[in-house]
């Protein structure tokens, strides 16, 4: 596939080999901060990973055999690589912000900058699923860009979503982090329909962690951070300490282990199918 010339963005930056240019990097508004925090050991990505391997398993979505996935809003790859090593998939992942997704390791799949509202020909139906974690809560228009990612799908391939959950846990973090709304299952299942996709599953996650992020809304509107403090992002998704994480590993662990289908969480994963 024919890429296109390097945009300024990446002319400033060494362009990994296994890093395909479809599309013009973009100016993407997430702190770069993110990027040196979480990574596969992070108590609340392996949760997260967990909380979706299950939702597969009840849905009877095989991972052991063969699928090929676009991930659109990969960042640096984390959550592709704990999937290839989690399932035979193949991920091909997919970002426009050209910091975070030079970071990426080498996968099965392709990586590439990509826009999906290019909507190339070659990549039409080319998937058997689109993931998109943690993307669409940083989009203005949902079903647009759902749209858009829908493109890329074979007839009958599958759309898996994770969004944060709960709007009454919107706080300073999800402004710092570009945040327009947290979703819960009526407003998810609404964009997703207004999409033409088909909802097989939707599932909260991390109920445990819900008395957490209310304690978190209430510590950062009495500290009055502002909106570019990068104190924000640390106290938002750093344990403070290594007790605090060894025990929301340990309720992650209990989790995901006791509670197949929570009835209330901090996030979302929601699987459906088109076509």
């Amino acid at each position: 596939m024919a890429g296109v010339q390097a945009s300024a963005v990446e002319a400033r930056q060494a362009v990994p080999p296994h890093v395909e240019i479809l599309s013009p990097a973009e100016a993407i508004h997430f702190p770069d901060h993110w990027y040196e925090i979480m990574d596969e050991r992070h108590f609340w990505m392996v949760w997260r990973t967990r909380a979706f391997l299950n939702q597969l398993r009840s849905l009877a979505i095989p991972t052991d055999t063969p699928l090929a996935a676009l991930e659109i809003g990969a960042g640096h790859g984390i959550l592709r690589k704990m999937l290839e090593a989690s399932t035979q998939w193949t991920v091909d992942a997919a970002d426009l912000n050209a910091d975070a997704l030079f970071r990426c390791k080498p996968g099965r799949g392709r990586t590439a900058l990509y826009n999906i509202h290019d909507r190339d020909p070659k990549l039409a139906g080319r998937y058997d699923a689109v993931i998109l974690f943690d993307v669409i809560e940083h989009i203005e228009n949902p079903p647009e860009f759902l749209r858009s990612a829908i493109f890329h799908l074979k007839p009958g391939g599958y759309v898996f979503i994770n969004v944060p959950a709960l709007q009454s846990l919107y706080c300073q973090f999800d402004v710092v982090v570009g945040h327009y709304r947290r979703y819960d299952k009526p407003m998810l299942e609404a964009h997703l329909a207004a999409a033409g996709v088909r909802k097989l599953d939707d599932r909260y996650w991390g109920m445990t962690m819900v008395p957490v992020l209310v304690l978190r809304k209430l510590l950062m509107a009495m500290r009055g951070d502002r909106p570019e403090s990068k104190s924000v992002l640390q106290q938002g998704v750093l344990p403070p300490g290594k007790f605090a994480d060894a025990v929301l590993q340990a309720v992650m662990q209990a989790e995901t282990g006791l509670i197949g289908n929570a009835p209330i969480g901090t996030s979302l994963l929601y699987a459906g199918q088109v076509g």
